[in-house]
């Protein structure tokens, strides 16, 4: 992620989509480095992955 020219993390992230009885277990793991304490203590990285995966799940949702 940069800012304003200036590099303040990054992150790796694995998204696993599991076959199982009831449907599909989905797994996420992320990792991530912060070179800005700002943006380490900040809950917008985890608002930017939430919205991610909820448009995910919509599109999910109409079957496409």
């Amino acid at each position: 992620m940069w800012l304003d020219g200036i590099h303040t993390s990054t992150s790796v992230a694995s998204l696993e989509f599991d076959p199982i009885d009831e449907g599909t277990r989905f797994t996420h793991v992320e990792h991530g480095v912060f070179f800005d304490q700002f943006w380490a203590d900040s809950d917008v990285r985890e608002k930017g992955t939430r919205g991610l995966l909820q448009a995910l799940g919509n599109y999910l949702a109409l079957g496409t």
